[in-house]
């Protein structure tokens, strides 16, 4: 299997790292409580658990896409009209 990388392979530790530490804080005791008032699991997750992560995940997505931004304005900087692209050979 050929990995060919991404640009956001190096990003992905620190955005699971980010959404990790923030699904580790909430406590099982909001989720059987929201069982105990009668929600179904997926109810529990999507009005206890989904606004307790939101945070992580707008957090984990702006640094992400700024690093992303970074990333494709140098190559626009590099870019020029008389830029060669050579395909690399799969095989």
């Amino acid at each position: 299997m050929d990995h060919r990388p991404c640009l956001f392979d190096p990003l992905y530790p620190y955005t699971v790292r980010t959404i990790s530490a923030a699904v580790i804080q909430i406590h099982k005791e909001l989720e059987e409580s929201a069982q105990v008032c009668r929600a179904t699991e997926i109810g529990a997750f999507f009005k206890i658990t989904v606004p307790l992560v939101a945070p992580a995940l707008i957090n984990a997505w702006i640094w992400v896409a700024m690093h992303a931004c970074r990333a494709v304005s140098a190559a626009l900087m590099l870019y020029s009209a008389r830029t060669k692209f050579y395909q690399r050979a799969s095989g």
